[in-house]
Parts: structure tokens; sequence; C-alpha cells
């Protein structure tokens, strides 16, 4: 069979950003070749995955519920304060020498609308630097009382934020693009969407044929399946492409991403619209359709399409070889062991691989991977295990105490991380430990603790404003840069606070001299002025 590119590539990105959400097995789920749309419907929920990872599944959730309420104290949505301080710690075997412990804190609330943080850097339990910020409507004040007592002040708009020159436009695009794809692409989009394509195919698709069934393993994890043949035609392909097509034509959330994206790339290549003169997304489909309605196949040749199908009669495995082209995919999915392996052949040879495989049960597993581009020379292996040994002590916080490691090995390169919780429903208590070839190389530990939240005022006394030049040209003259840096070399030692800053401490002129003729400097031109070591001074060269 001729190869037919039936839709255009900006359809194809559409249409993959949608089935892709739907994730990979999920074209089993359907039952795409099976002819029975009574289990399509029951099978098309997303309760396949056989293990449950006991504490794994509780820590996320546990996480995933601090984070959602420091976002909302963030944004002001509830009048609440939390104090948060993380600590963290090099060893000798990380090779770090002799330094010390560092910890960031910060003490944030939220009452009436407005948001107020203090934070703080520490070293060896010394403050080296402290920032006291407070947030009302758009407007952010700041103070580093290390570098001035005084406020400044500015406009914070994070859309302006975001659309202004301080940013990648295509780093900002992509993110912009991302965000607004995420709000339209919903769930029951994806469902839709993957319903009418699972329906198409299933309505324009002869009876399958049995085979020989399908052997094999994934990393350990034996298969047998029995498998049926699908002989297909162009007709079949056609009459599904037309079918599918037709159902999506009057998508309203399809045209909304259609729309979204020919916007963003036109914006991105800087085309006005009408430099871009491109079709409606209906008219689009609808060209399409016209298309393949007047395509023709006069040829004799099908496509054999192989699907394997477990003893519930679910499918997991497809095959379709297309002269030596070809796509494989396999999944297993029983209780305490699941795997997915996929592998794209060319010319009858393999060119890419890649294999998951998880077992285990009672908060133990034991998980392997492989990935290969052939072409490449690139061949990785992984294994992992993971254990966990926790004890949930409040269900409607989700905190727990105990232990959860992981070790990874991947091409003989061994590292692991593990975490250790002693939380209340009052109180998250986390020490994490990150190491390699059991050796630890950082430790940290993480406590957060919700707190009442007191009134909050805006900033009095002296208060710059950084979007007024003058303004910002005297809150510069006024900090105490030098007493700043002063400040941070006695806590730190000239040693660790060259290595953190970069410098050597030889490129450090005293800006409040004079040069050799008397002229008063503000700074030293580098390229007119050479650095005497025996003087420590800056020498006219």
């Amino acid at each position: 069979m001729e190869k037919k590119s039936i839709l255009t590539p900006v359809l194809c990105v559409i249409l993959s950003v949608v089935l892709l959400g739907s994730g990979a097995i999920a074209l089993f789920k359907g039952g795409v070749f099976s002819n029975d749309k009574d289990k399509l419907a029951k099978n098309n929920n997303n309760d396949q995955i056989s293990i449950e990872f006991e504490g794994i599944n509780n820590a996320l959730t546990y996480v995933s519920n601090n984070f959602s309420k420091l976002e909302k104290i963030a944004k002001g949505e509830i009048d609440t304060g939390v104090s948060a301080a993380i600590g963290v710690e090099l060893t000798e075997a990380a090779g770090a020498g002799d330094i010390g412990r560092f910890d960031f804190t910060v003490d944030a609330k939220s009452k009436g609308g407005n948001q107020a943080a203090d934070y703080a850097i520490k070293y060896d339990g010394q403050a080296i630097a402290t920032m006291n910020t407070v947030f009302s409507d758009d407007t952010v004040y700041v103070r580093i009382p290390e570098l001035n007592d005084a406020y400044i002040k500015g406009s914070l708009n994070f859309d302006e934020l975001m659309s202004s020159e301080l940013y990648d436009e295509d780093v900002t695009a992509a993110a912009r693009l991302a965000e607004k794809t995420q709000e339209i692409v919903t769930d029951e989009l994806i469902e839709d969407v993957f319903d009418l394509l699972v329906e198409s195919v299933e309505n324009n698709i002869p009876e399958g044929k049995n085979a020989e069934n399908l052997t094999g393993d994934i990393e350990g994890i034996e298969y047998d399946y029995t498998q049926k043949t699908y002989t297909i035609t162009y007709d079949n392909f056609k009459g599904a492409a037309l079918e599918f097509l037709n159902g999506i034509k009057t998508n309203k959330d399809l045209e909304e991403v259609y729309n979204l994206y020919i916007n963003e790339l036109g914006a991105a290549a800087e085309m006005t619209q009408e430099d871009a003169d491109n079709p409606s997304y209906r008219e689009m489909v609808e060209t399409l359709i016209e298309e393949i309605e007047a395509s023709e196949d006069d040829s004799d040749d099908t496509i054999d399409v192989n699907i394997a199908y477990n003893s519930d009669n679910d499918p997991c495995g497809i095959n379709i070889d297309i002269y030596g082209e070809a796509i494989a995919i396999a999944v297993v999915n029983e209780k305490d062991k699941c795997g997915f392996e996929f592998e794209i052949y060319e010319d009858n040879e393999k060119a890419c691989e890649f294999a998951a495989a998880l077992t285990g049960s009672d908060g133990a597993y034991e998980g392997k991977f492989i990935f290969g581009v052939f072409d490449s020379g690139i061949y990785k292996t992984a294994s992992m295990d993971l254990s966990t040994d926790i004890e949930v002590v409040d269900e409607e916080t989700g905190a727990f105490k105990g232990n959860i490691t992981v070790s990874l090995d991947a091409d003989g390169e061994k590292v692991f991380f593990s975490i250790d919780s002693d939380s209340t429903a009052d109180k998250t208590v986390f020490s994490f430990s990150v190491g390699a070839d059991d050796e630890v190389y950082v430790t940290a530990d993480l406590s957060i603790v919700e707190t009442n939240a007191s009134d909050i005022t805006l900033p009095t006394g002296t208060v710059y404003d950084f979007e007024n030049e003058a303004d910002l040209e005297s809150y510069q003259n006024s900090c105490d840069f030098e007493g700043f840096e002063q400040n941070a070399k006695s806590i730190l030692g000239e040693d660790l606070y060259y290595e953190i800053t970069g410098s050597d401490g030889y490129d450090e002129f005293n800006y409040d001299d004079y040069d050799n003729y008397g002229n008063y400097n503000d700074y030293y031109d580098l390229d007119n002025y050479e650095y005497d070591f025996g003087t420590g001074t800056a020498v006219a060269s």
C-alpha cells in the first residue's frame, strides 16, 4: 500500500496533544479492535494498573496537600500563616571539604487579601542575608536590611512580567502555549476524542482472524497472549479517517486549540494576520475531507495489523508492519507486576527500543528500564529498587511517619535517595539524604508549621519607587554594598565567599580611592588599569 499523508502537520499537532494526553496504554484500554462497544465503554476507565504503590501514593498525596496550601497562602486565598525551614549540608564524601550547614527560612502569612513574608539565608546559624516582602494588589514592597533600611516598591503583574523583554521570547511563548493548551485540553475532551477515534476505527475494519500466540517477556515479566490478525485495505483507512474528521469538524474545543496554535506560531514568526492567511479550523478540516473523499488506491495492497489479547480478552499488544517498517507494542498488567515495551523497526532491523518493568508488593518494588536508539549507538539500561515503610498518622492531611528509599543503578553508576518523615497533623518534618555507592553526599531537612496570621500593614518611612529612575538611583546610592560584602565574608570565611561568588578576590578594587594622578574614580576601567599585587591597588597602565 502506498504511504499517504491524510492529515496536515497542524492537525497532527493538535490531535497529538489531545490523544497523547490519554496515555499509550489507553489505546489498549479502549479495545480498538475488539468490535465490542459495551466492552469499550466498560474498559475506558483509568484503573487498569494493578500494582498499588503502598507508601508512595500516601507520600505524594501529603506533599501535594502541603504545596496546595502554600499556593493558596501565596495567592491570598486563605487567611493563615506558615513557618518553613530547610537546611542543607554537604558531607566530606561529596568532596566539599569543611563546609558547614546552610539554612533557608521563610515566615509567610496572608490576611485580608495581602501577603507578607520574611526570608533568611543562614550559614552555621548566622544570617547572611534577610529579606522582608509585602504584597498588596499588584504592588510588591521589598527590604533587605543588610543593604538598606528603606523599602523599594514596584508593580508585580505576572502577565506583563512574562511578556516582558526580560524573558526569552521562545521560552515565554512555549510556556504560554502549554498553559493555555492545558486549560482547553481537559480530561473530558481527551475522552471524547479518544472515544470517537476508537468508534471510527471499529466501524470501518473487518473481523480479525486467529493467529499464533504472541509470547515474550518484558525485562523478566513473561507473557503469552492470543492474537488476531486484521487485514486492512486503503478503503478501511479512508472510511475511518472520514468518520473521524466529520466527527471533529464541529468540535469547539479543538477549534480553540487550532486557533491558539495558529496565533502563537504566527506571532513567533512575526506574521500579521494578513500575512498568515490561514484557513479557519472548519475550512481546514473540510478541505481534508474533500481530499480524502477524492483519493483512490487501485492497488490490492493491504496491511496486516496483529492485536494480542490477554486471558480477559483485553488488548495488550499491537504489531503493524509496512514493508519492513514496523511498530510493536506489548503491555503486561497483572497483579504485582506491570511492564511496557515499545519497538520501532526499519528495513526489518530494530531501530529503537524502550522497555520498562516494575514488580513488587507490600512496599518493596524492583524496576528495570531500557532505552536504545541503535543508529546513534545509544543504549542505556537502569534498574531501580524502591522500598517504603510508612504509617499514615492523619488521614485528612495524609501526614505519615516512616522511610522511603529509592536506589538507581544506571549503567553501573549507583545513586540513592532516602526520605524519613516524622510528620504529624500539625507539622511537616522531613529529612533527606542523597548519595552514591553507599556514601551519603548531601543531607537536608524540611519543616513546615502552620501559624496564625496577624494583620498586614503596608511599609511606612522611606520607600523608593523602582520604576522611578531618580528613586532607583537614590536607593542604590544609599545601599551599604561594602558592609553587606564584609558581613558575608565574616560569616562564610573569605575562601568560601570567593568560591560561592566565583571571585578570587584579586579583581576587587577600592572604589572610593583616588588613582595615581589624584583623580577620583567611581570605578576603574580594567582596560587602562592593572592590579598591583604588591600594593593591592589598581595602577594606570
